[in-house]
C-alpha cells in the first residue's frame, strides 16, 4: 500500500509541529539541565529496553513513567529533550528510517506539551508535586499524554490503511489502557519518593531494574535456544520413521514459492515451516501412521490435530509465530473442507497452500503402506484433479512449470540436500537468536497454555525419546548385519 499525499503531509506537519516545539522549550534550558536531560535519556532507553510479558501476553514497558516523572518534576523542557535523545540513539541502534524517527520524536514532544499544558492548567507547578495534593493534576496530565500519544499514531495509521480514524483509536485505547496504567503508576511512584531521596534513590531504582533485565535476558536467550534446538529434535525424530519427508517438502516448497515470485522473507520463512510443519506428529501413535486398514474415527481426529499440535508448539517461540501459523494451516483445503480450520481459498495463508502441494506431492512420489510410489508426472496429474478443490490450482501449475522446465525438484545449485537443511537449521537458529526473547510468560498463538497442551508437551516429549531411541537401535541392528 502506497502512501496518500494526505499521510505525507500529516507526518510532515507532526515533524516540524514536534521540532518547533522541542527546539522552543529546549533553546530555554541551562548546560546543568541539559546533562541531567541526557542522564535521564540513557534512564528512559534503559526502561525501554526492558519488556516484561505477562501471563495474558501483554508486553508492558515503563519508561513513559520516567518521562513524565521527568515533566513534572523538571518541566517540559527537560522531558522533551531526554525523550527525543532515548529515541534518536534506539533509532540509530535500530537503524529506523530517519523520517518515523522524526515522527516518533515530533508526536510525543507535542503529546509532552499537551500533558504540561494539562497540568499547568490544573494548578501543577514544576518540582512541586506534592502528595496528595497534586494527585488530580498529575493524574490529568498522565491521561492527557497517553491519550494524545494514541491519537497522533492511530491517525498516522488510518491515513496509511484507509481506514476509520475514530475504530482504530478506540481500539488502541482498549488494547493499552492497563499498560498505559502501569506507566502512569510508575511515573507517580518516582514522583512520590524522588523528594525523600532524590537523584540517590532513581539511581538504584533504575540499576535494579536494569540488572534484572540484564539477568533475564541472558536466562530468556538461553531458554530460546534450548526451545529451539527441542523443536528441531522433535521433527527429526518423527521423521526417521518418514526418512527424509521434511528435508524433501522444504526443497519443493522452496522451488515453489521462488517460482510464484515470492521475496526473499516470505520464502526465509516457508523454509522454516517446511522443516517443523509435522512436528505435531509427535504425539500421534505411530500405529496409526503405518496402518494400512481404514483409520477409526478416532484415529483420524488424532491425526487432523497435529497441524494445531504443531502450531503451538512452534508458536511458543515468539519470532517463530508467523511460521506456525503456516504450520497450522498447511492441511487447509482450497474448498474450505480441510483441517483445523476449514478456511477456503485466498484465506488460507500462501506459504500454508505451497506447504500442501509439497507435502501432497512428497507423499505421493514416496512408497506408502497402503501403495507404491508414482512417478513425478503421475503425481502432478493427480495433484491437477484436486486443484480447485484441496490445493490452490495457481500453486499447481507452479509446481507443473518447475517440473517442466527442470524436470526435478533437484536442491539449489552447488549443494547437496543435507547440505541444504543443515544450512536452513543454522539460519533457523541465526533466526531466532537474532530476536530478543522477552522477559516473563510468553503467550503462545491461540490464547494462554492449556492443560490439555501441558500434557500434549509431556506426551510428545515422552514419545519423542521412544522414536529416538528405536531408531537409535535400529541403525545398531543394521550395522552389526552388514
Amino acid at each position: 500500500m502506497h502512501e496518500s499525499r494526505w499521510l505525507k503531509l500529516y507526518f510532515g506537519l507532526c515533524i516540524a509541529a514536534g521540532l518547533g516545539v522541542l527546539l522552543a522549550y529546549t533553546i530555554r534550558l541551562t548546560w546543568t539541565e541539559l546533562l541531567f536531560s541526557l542522564a535521564f535519556a540513557v534512564g528512559i532507553g534503559a526502561l525501554e529496553a526492558v519488556r516484561f510479558v505477562f501471563p495474558s501476553g501483554e508486553a508492558v514497558s515503563v519508561s513513559s513513567g520516567l518521562v513524565l516523572m521527568v515533566l513534572w518534576l523538571f518541566g517540559p523542557g527537560a522531558a522533551m529533550a531526554a525523550d527525543a535523545l532515548a529515541i534518536s540513539v534506539s533509532g540509530a541502534i535500530r537503524r529506523a528510517p530517519f523520517r518515523s524517527v522524526l515522527f516518533n520524536i515530533g508526536q510525543l514532544v507535542l503529546s509532552l506539551g499537551g500533558a504540561w499544558l494539562a497540568y499547568s492548567l490544573a494548578g501543577g507547578l514544576v518540582g512541586r508535586a506534592v502528595f496528595p495534593e497534586a494527585l488530580p493534576s498529575l493524574l490529568l496530565s498522565g491521561v492527557v499524554f497517553f491519550l494524545l500519544n494514541s491519537v497522533f499514531l492511530e491517525v498516522g495509521l488510518a491515513l496509511y490503511k484507509q481506514a476509520s480514524i475514530w475504530g482504530l483509536w478506540w481500539e488502541s485505547v482498549r488494547l493499552f489502557w492497563a499498560r498505559w496504567g502501569i506507566s502512569l503508576a510508575f511515573g507517580l511512584f518516582l514522583v512520590a519518593a524522588y523528594p525523600y531521596f532524590g537523584p540517590l534513590f532513581l539511581s538504584a531504582v533504575l540499576l535494579f531494574v536494569g540488572g534484572q533485565y540484564v539477568l533475564l535476558r541472558k536466562y530468556a536467550e538461553a531458554n530460546q535456544q534450548r526451545a529451539v534446538d527441542s523443536l528441531l529434535e522433535l521433527a527429526a525424530a518423527r521423521d526417521q520413521f518418514r526418512p527424509g519427508h521434511s528435508d524433501r517438502v522444504l526443497r519443493y516448497a522452496t522451488a515453489l514459492a521462488e517460482e510464484l515470485g515470492l521475496g526473499k522473507d516470505d520464502v526465509r520463512l516457508i523454509r522454516y515451516a517446511a522443516l517443523l510443519h509435522d512436528v505435531g506428529m509427535s504425539s500421534v501413535p505411530q500405529a496409526a501412521l503405518e496402518k494400512r486398514a481404514a483409520l477409526t474415527p478416532a484415529e483420524r481426529a488424532r491425526i487432523q490435530q497435529h497441524p494445531a499440535d504443531g502450531a503451538r508448539l512452534v508458536s511458543r517461540l515468539a519470532p517463530l509465530v508467523p511460521v506456525a501459523r503456516l504450520v497450522r494451516h498447511h492441511h487447509e483445503h482450497y474448498d474450505g473442507s480441510g483441517y483445523p480450520d476449514g478456511l477456503t481459498g485466498g484465506d488460507i495463508p500462501l506459504g500454508s497452500r505451497i506447504l500442501a502441494v509439497a507435502d501432497a506431492f512428497d507423499s505421493l512420489t514416496v512408497d506408502q503402506p497402503h501403495r507404491p510410489a508414482c512417478t513425478p508426472r503421475m503425481a502432478l496429474e493427480e495433484l491437477r484433479r484436486h486443484a480447485g478443490t484441496d490445493f490452490d490450482p495457481q500453486v499447481v501449475e507452479g509446481l507443473a512449470r518447475v517440473l517442466e522446465r527442470e524436470g526435478t525438484l533437484a536442491p539449489r545449485a552447488g549443494q547437496g540436500l543435507d547440505e541444504e537443511i543443515t544450512l536452513t537449521i543454522k539460519h533457523l537458529k541465526d533466526y531466532v537468536a537474532a530476536s530478543r526473547p522477552a522477559i516473563g510468560t510468553p503467550r503462545p498463538a491461540g490464547g494462554t497454555a492449556s492443560a490439555r497442551e501441558e500434557a500434549l508437551l509431556r506426551e510428545i516429549r515422552q514419545k519423542a525419546a521412544g522414536v529416538v531411541a528405536l531408531y537409535d537401535l535400529g541403525r545398531v541392528i543394521n550395522a552389526s548385519l552388514s
